[in-house]
């Protein structure tokens, strides 16, 4: 590849980091400098990436109707279109989902229903994920775009002397760059070593190895493999889908379980989607928190915790909410709760509780920026798997499966989870509960000595046991190659979880405060406000953003004469071999060093 030219990295090859492709594709013009893309992604596959891969269970439903998925090739009926132009195929793929009820089936001839506010598998979006991955690719062909999909994972990066990237892979091979895109996905705890040993645990259900190991049955075992009594820890979406993927397995008869039991601390399933109304806050005004500002200089989160009540109040036309069955149900009323957010939806009318959530995107940015440190750690600690219930709910068909394995007693959802711990005797885990008097879980987080004298304290023993807890931001848990960045000081965390970057370019910030210019920070790793999940949609818009601004960036530079003409200087031994190895490895957009003192020269 010509070292004339402008040489860009995306790492990660899911959803965000096609994005981003799309939207610097699209913006990039037939008169500026030659383009080389090079995408980094494990797999080799672009588009799916973990959240929307192709192999994973069918009765994974997407977390938004078909026409909220962003613009992704063809705009938002992109999908859509995909799937009546493949109906017959895809039908005759996805037949046990359509016999199975998880796919809407078309009453007059029985194929793929082709609904604009269906829930379709996750799987199957991934199939269109990956046809637009190729579609993007053909665009950039014709624009004289190079794309190159490395199928290498990113260990390292670091910063050269000239303003370029060096990013170095997973077999400690080199890679220099002038922009860079990290969109690494989904980043989920370390498992814990005393229980990751156990064949009776499971990390990561979303992992193919591991929900193979829960289903295999032992040659000496006749009939299905039977798990005794299971544990789910996560009432998230992560929560929902080892709920979903357990009933699933067992109507097939491939397991069999005594009883599953759904745990967490405060035990709140996810909300059941509904329709969004047109609501205008009334405490949570521009001005009401300017004017707070003013007066106190930040807006804090026990004054904010009443304003958003008074909002929900305002929402349902009531002057009384039962604030304490929002916020901390007993655990023998979830089940009331999601049969009563299952009745909103399927009755078609307009949710408050949807509709003041939704309202957030006008404030949410300007409470984050004015929130001091203290309350930011103390929302993640307490209270951001709460909004999230809220912030982002479940497709009905999720949420009448779940309610129906209550209603049977096959689970049972269980709240004050405060500890767990495995008996190496007995191999079993023993679930410890905390709750008060009055039936509602007594929230730990971790310091049970402090509320030995109000809680009462119930054991449980399991003989199986699931960690769905979803995706993490405690950067500390954070894997390759965020470790390297924060000791190289390229990266800033917050104390509360999560990197910092700019909210409006999402470029990184250093350790030393300092914007990084030519590197952007998209996905779940990044934490730009508090009232709101990282959603397929979010991600399709930003890395769209994203790939628009490293256009712009790259013709501002251009028409300032700063895109320099790169050589790269090799002693006179060994350019001959450098020579005919690139000559080889000319598929790759970015030329690879292969001796250890490298530098560029204009």
């Amino acid at each position: 590849m010509s070292s004339t030219h402008f040489r860009i990295a995306i790492v990660g090859g899911g959803i965000s980091g096609l994005a981003s492709l799309h939207g610097l594709v699209e913006a990039i013009q037939s008169n500026v400098r030659p383009v080389s893309v090079t995408v980094f992604e494990p797999s080799g596959e672009v588009g799916p990436g973990l959240a929307y891969r192709t192999d994973q269970p069918y009765c994974w439903l997407l977390n938004h109707e078909a026409n909220h998925l962003g613009t992704l090739n063809g705009g938002h009926d992109g999908f859509l279109n995909w799937m009546k132009a493949h109906r017959e195929t895809l039908s005759q793929e996805y037949a046990q989902a359509l016999e199975r009820g998880w796919v809407p089936a078309d009453a007059v001839d029985g194929l793929i229903k082709v609904d604009s506010d269906a829930y379709y598998p996750r799987s199957l979006f991934g199939r269109f994920l990956r046809y637009a991955f190729k579609s993007v690719k053909k665009e950039a062909q014709i624009k004289g775009i190079h794309v190159t999909v490395v199928k290498r994972a990113i260990h390292a990066m670091d910063e050269h002397s000239e303003g370029k990237i060096i990013l170095h892979d997973d077999i400690g091979e080199n890679y220099i760059f002038e922009q860079t895109v990290l969109c690494t996905g989904h980043t989920y705890s370390i498992p814990d070593p005393v229980l990751a040993c156990r064949d009776t645990y499971v990390s990561n259900l979303y992992e193919r190895k591991q929900r193979r190991s829960v289903i295999t049955t032992p040659k000496s075992m006749d009939g299905p493999k039977n798990l005794g009594r299971v544990a789910v820890r996560g009432t998230g979406m992560s929560g929902n889908d080892a709920i979903l993927w357990l009933l699933e397995q067992r109507e097939l008869g491939l397991i069999n379980f005594d009883e599953i039991l759904m745990v967490s601390r405060r035990g709140l399933l996810r909300k059941t989607r509904t329709r969004i109304g047109d609501f205008q806050f009334k405490f949570l005004t521009m001005d009401s928190l300017e004017a707070r500002v003013q007066a106190h200089g930040h807006v804090s989160l026990d004054w904010l915790l009443p304003q958003v009540r008074n909002e929900m109040e305002s929402a349902y036309g009531v002057d009384t909410l039962d604030w304490e069955d929002i916020w901390n149900p007993r655990t023998a009323d979830i089940g009331k709760h999601l049969e009563q957010s299952i009745r909103e939806s399927t009755s078609g009318q307009v949710s408050p509780w949807r509709s003041v959530m939704n309202a957030f995107a006008t404030v949410r940015q300007y409470i984050y920026e004015h929130m001091p440190d203290d309350d930011k750690l103390r929302f993640f600690q307490e209270l951001a798997s709460l909004f999230y219930s809220y912030q982002a709910p479940m497709p009905t068909v999720s949420a009448i499966r779940i309610h129906d394995a209550i209603k049977s007693g096959i689970l049972k959802p269980e709240a004050g989870l405060s500890n767990i711990e495995l008996d190496e005797v007995t191999g079993n885990y023993t679930l410890t509960f905390c709750t008060g008097k009055d039936g509602r879980p007594v929230l730990t987080h971790g310091r049970d000595h402090v509320v030995t004298e109000i809680a009462t304290k119930r054991l449980v023993e399991v003989d199986y046991l699931i960690d769905a807890m979803g995706q993490t931001r405690n950067f500390q848990h954070l894997r390759n190659p965020y470790p390297q960045l924060f000791a190289a000081k390229l990266l800033r965390a917050y104390p509360w979880g999560g990197i910092q970057i700019d909210p409006n370019s999402r470029q990184l910030i250093k350790a030393n405060g300092q914007r990084c210019d030519n590197v952007w920070q998209l996905g779940i790793n990044s934490l730009g406000d508090i009232f709101i999940t990282v959603n397929a949609p979010r991600g399709v818009a930003d890395g769209l953003e994203i790939g628009r601004g490293m256009v712009k960036q790259l013709n501002n530079r251009q028409r300032e004469h700063h895109l320099p003409l790169n050589k790269i200087s090799v002693p006179a031994t060994l350019r001959c071999l450098s020579e005919w190895w690139m000559e080889i490895k000319h598929t790759f957009l970015a030329r690879r060093i292969r001796y250890t003192e490298v530098r560029i020269v204009s």
